[in-house]
């Protein structure tokens, strides 16, 4: 054993070693254990290994080290796992070690990170009620019914004892709001995590610890798809009762973690579907920007009423006769059903807004009768073809129908197809 400084991971209890050597072999007593593959251990034996590193576990006063040997198979060149055991409590000190060659090699986990094999080692000391210190060849001292192990080498890892919080959450990380699937708390994270456990790495406005719901793959980062994700999150931010988390959520930035979240969201649009905390973040922010967050405009209306009455205009005499000749028009455009069965009403749409169609609605805002008949009229005919045909703006859909409409009106007028 050098003296550099090395990582030691140490939990009460002395460790089975066939857990170490046997692919698959776990048996975690506690069913809220982090660690449940039974191949963690081997993963990090092998890395440790194949990036310069050394390991050695002590069960009790047994002491396993592990080296790599070469090996040839089929032309290729590989590096098989040894373990050279010493019962020092039977045959004492001096006793020559026992060298047993495991099944598996340094490729074993070898697209594993440095991160990823201390998180291994760590969250096995934990579940077993351990910890990790980091210092020098004095602080090595097996003990009978004491696991420890010894990684000495290979500075990535070392330098992971430095943000083990960031790997492994502390047990006494405070949370602002809690469900049965999530904890959350109010501060910005590059990572999500299962259990207190890191999986995967994400720019994140909040933090957050799912505590079920997650199926993890072998390297133990997330295998549930983005969906399954949003949709636990976009079922939590309805049903929260903080505030600034709410509020955090619906106005993430653009390229975080809840932005991706909530492509999948559909607001709710009554008070009835979520909690009457989110009904008044909702109409807080429509109130502020009533185009940026319109999707909450049915919600926001249901929670403060007079948001509606404040929204609508009341049309003045020519301003109501404009609207009655323009809607003649367009009827006559091709859109008479339209004109006959939804309703037009005039209402602020907020910023330059000029008309929406939405619900089985049209609204038009009075900025249209500020530019004349010919932009109240040409308002009208956009909504009404929204509405008739479902064309979204700025598509092609909806450039190529303008365009085929303004060629065949120029084809009526000169009697002869183009």
């Amino acid at each position: 054993m050098n003296n550099s400084t090395s990582l030691l991971f140490t939990n009460p209890g002395e460790i089975d070693i066939r857990g170490a050597t046997i692919a698959g072999l776990s048996a975690k007593e506690d069913a809220g254990a982090i660690g449940y593959f039974g191949t963690g251990l081997k993963y990090a034996i092998a890395q440790v290994l194949a990036n310069g590193g050394s390991i050695v576990i002590w069960s009790g006063l047994s002491r396993h080290e592990f080296h790599a040997k070469d090996l040839e198979f089929r032309g290729q060149d590989f590096s098989q796992i040894m373990m050279d055991s010493q019962d020092a409590g039977i045959m004492g000190d001096t006793a020559e070690p026992t060298s047993i060659p495991l099944g598996f090699t340094t490729h074993y986990g070898k697209r594993w990170k440095a991160w990823q094999i201390f998180r291994e080692l760590y969250a096995n000391a934990l579940d077993e009620g351990g910890e990790v210190t980091r210092g020098g060849r004095d602080l090595i001292s097996p003990a009978p019914g004491k696991t420890l192990i010894v990684v000495t080498g290979w500075e990535e890892l070392q330098d992971q004892y430095f943000s083990r919080d960031e790997i492994i959450l502390p047990t006494d990380t405070h949370y602002d709001e809690a469900t049965e699937n999530l904890r959350v708390a109010l501060r910005t994270s590059s990572f999500v995590y299962f259990k207190g456990v890191r999986v995967a790495s994400r720019n994140a406005g909040l933090l957050w610890n799912f505590k079920q719901g997650l199926v993890l793959t072998e390297d133990r980062t997330v295998e549930a798809s983005s969906y399954e994700i949003s949709m636990e999150v976009c079922k939590f931010v309805v049903q929260c009762d903080n505030e600034a988390i709410i509020k955090k959520i619906i106005c993430a930035a653009q390229q975080t973690f809840e932005e991706a979240c909530l492509g999948w969201f559909s607001p709710p649009k009554s008070t009835h579907s979520c909690s009457e905390t989110f009904a008044k973040v909702a109409a807080d922010l429509y109130r502020q920007d009533p185009v940026k967050y319109s999707d909450y405009e049915e919600l926001a209306m249901e929670y403060e009423p007079a948001l509606r009455e404040a929204k609508r205009v009341q049309l003045t005499p020519l301003q109501q006769r404009t609207l009655e000749k323009a809607k003649g028009l367009v009827s006559k455009m091709g859109f008479a059903f339209e004109i006959d069965n939804l309703p037009i009403s005039v209402e602020n749409l907020g910023g330059k807004t000029l008309g929406r169609y939405k619900d089985g609605a049209i609204f038009l805002s009075p900025l249209v009768f500020d530019q004349g008949t010919k932009q109240v009229v040409s308002t009208l005919y956009e909504e009404c073809l929204h509405a008739k045909l479902g064309y979204r703006d700025c598509t092609y859909e909806m450039q190529t129908h303008l365009f085929n409409t303004i060629i065949g009106l120029w084809e009526e007028i000169m009697g002869e197809p183009c």
